[in-house]
């Protein structure tokens, strides 16, 4: 892994004015380095984006960028990677509990009506509501069981026709 690392790693770059240009087959040679680089890593389960990809491409194959660009442009990459895993989490927090209140909201609706599903029903209910899904996939979800319970009463039943 060592020797991978060191023919990966470009000698010391100088100023963006004095670097000389990246001849085409040393460019083809980086080329193929860093694409067995970016295999390797897929084989031990880690999936690069195309914007790690492309900041690689930058530093390495093209010579664009220096050791402490490419650092500090990784750093600024990775910290937006967690800004918008914060920003999802939340969002998903906000649809969860906007979930589970209707859920409530509609089961209060019908023990005033006297439609009661059982406490059993209502909390599998909750329970799915609490899944970090999307409220599509939390219906395809509730209808696949709805349909289940149907077929077990009336084992001709089909939702598609």
């Amino acid at each position: 892994m060592t020797e991978l690392a060191n023919a990966l790693t470009p000698p010391p770059a100088k100023s963006q004015q004095q670097r000389a240009p990246i001849s085409a087959e040393e460019r083809a040679k980086r080329k193929a380095a860093a694409d067995f680089a970016f295999g390797s890593v897929r084989l031990e389960g880690f999936i690069l984006g195309d914007e790690e990809k492309a900041l690689f491409e930058r530093y390495y194959v093209e010579g664009e960028l220096t050791l402490q660009e490419f650092i500090d442009a990784g750093l600024a990459l990775a910290e937006d990677f967690k800004r918008q895993d914060e920003e999802e989490a939340a969002a998903m927090q906000k649809l969860i509990a906007e979930r589970v209140w209707a859920i409530r909201q509609g089961h209060a609706s019908n023990l005033i009506e006297g439609l009661d599903i059982g406490e059993t029903e209502f909390e599998a209910m909750l329970e799915r509501a609490r899944e970090p899904i999307s409220n599509e996939e939390f219906t395809r979800r509730g209808l696949a069981i709805l349909h289940e319970k149907v077929r077990r009463i009336n084992p001709e039943y089909n939702p598609d026709t």
